[in-house]
């Protein structure tokens, strides 16, 4: 079966993309890190983070020169998508 169906998005109404970029720059603790990681320019990936920041109406980061520190509600949305990617693989899990 297809671990990614399209119905189980991890948010109502957030971009899932954005999502996983913004999971791979907390985990790596760097936009330019995330982007390599991803094979995408470090413009698209700080630019996706601020769409998706837009999305959500708050700050995920502090912005101090090249550096970046992760806000709480940046480990909140990360508490989130962590619960629910374990809630997808349950699913997937008891489906098999």
């Amino acid at each position: 079966m297809d671990r990614n169906l399209q119905f189980l998005a991890p948010l109502n109404g957030i971009n899932e993309k954005r999502l996983r970029y913004f999971y791979t720059v907390m985990m790596f603790g760097s936009m330019r890190k995330a982007a390599d990681i991803l094979n995408i320019e470090q413009s698209a990936m700080s630019r996706q983070i601020q769409l998706f920041e837009s999305e959500l109406k708050i700050n995920l980061f502090k912005r101090k020169g090249r550096h970046i520190i992760p806000t709480e509600a940046a480990y909140l949305v990360l508490e989130y998508f962590k619960e629910n990617k374990n809630r997808e693989n349950e699913l997937f899990d008891s489906l098999t």
